[in-house]
C-alpha cells in the first residue's frame, strides 16, 4: 500500500481576493453553488503520514486543479475563470492573470513535492446534488500510469459501501489531479446532500458519517 496520503483540496474557499465580476447576484449564486463547501473539514484528519494540501483561495480566483493550456480556457474556465456556469463574467485585469498564475504554481508546485516516493494523491471535492441526486460518491481515476491498482480503486469502493453510499466510478466527474511522477492518483467527489444543507450552506449531522468513511479508507490506504 502507501506510505503517504495527500489531500489535495482545491476548492473549499470562498476568497475571490478582490475579483471583479459584472452581477454581484448572479455571481453570489455561482460561488454559493459551485464552491466545495467544508470539503477541508471533511476529508482533513488527524492521522500520520496523511497530509492535507488546501488551498485558501476560491476557484473564481485561481483554480489550481486546471492544467497549463487547460481545455476549457476556450469556456473561460481555466486556470482563471473569465464566465460562470450561470451567464455571470469576470472583468479581469493581466495583473489579476499573472496573480492566479503564482497561485497556482504555488500550490502545484508544493503538491509535487509532498507526493514524491510511494504517495497517493486523492484529489478532494463535492458536486451539488441538483447535478446528480443519485450517486452519493463519484471515485475519478485517469487511465494513465497514475491510475491506482483495481485492488486499491475496488478497497475505495467498498469503503464506501460499507458506510452505505450509492458509490459510481467517474461519474459525474472523471479523472484526478496528478501529484509527482511515479505517484497514484484518485479523485473522491462527494454528493453535497450526504453532509450538507444546501441552502443554509452549513453541515449537517450526517457529516459524521461520511468523515468516519474517510478515516477507515486512510487507514485502509496506508
Amino acid at each position: 500500500m502507501y506510505k503517504k496520503i495527500i489531500l489535495f483540496i482545491p476548492h473549499s474557499s470562498d476568497n475571490i481576493n478582490n475579483s471583479k465580476w459584472d452581477n454581484d447576484e448572479l455571481f453570489q449564486q455561482e460561488l454559493n453553488t459551485w464552491t466545495d463547501w467544508h470539503t477541508n473539514t471533511i476529508f482533513s484528519a488527524n492521522i500520520p503520514n496523511v497530509k492535507s494540501i488546501v488551498v485558501p483561495f476560491s476557484r473564481y480566483f485561481s483554480d489550481c486543479e486546471r492544467l497549463i493550456n487547460d481545455p476549457l480556457e476556450s469556456t473561460g474556465n481555466g486556470i482563471y475563470y473569465t464566465h460562470g456556469h450561470n451567464g455571470v463574467n469576470r472583468i479581469i485585469s493581466d495583473i489579476e492573470k499573472n496573480n492566479a498564475l503564482n497561485v497556482y504554481n504555488e500550490y502545484n508546485n508544493l503538491l509535487i513535492n509532498e507526493s514524491k516516493g510511494n504517495s497517493l494523491v486523492i484529489d478532494c471535492h463535492s458536486f451539488p446534488s441538483i447535478l446528480n441526486n443519485d450517486i452519493d460518491v463519484c471515485i475519478g481515476f485517469n487511465n494513465d500510469e497514475t491510475k491506482p491498482s483495481q485492488y486499491v480503486l475496488g478497497l475505495i469502493y467498498h469503503t464506501f459501501k460499507q458506510f452505505g453510499y450509492n458509490v459510481q466510478f467517474n461519474l459525474p466527474y472523471s479523472n484526478a489531479k496528478c501529484g509527482a511522477v511515479g505517484s497514484h492518483s484518485v479523485m473522491i467527489e462527494l454528493n453535497k446532500k450526504i453532509y450538507m444543507n444546501e441552502n443554509t450552506l452549513k453541515l449537517d449531522v450526517s457529516a459524521y458519517k461520511i468523515t468516519n468513511a474517510l478515516i477507515d479508507l486512510y487507514r485502509n490506504l496506508l
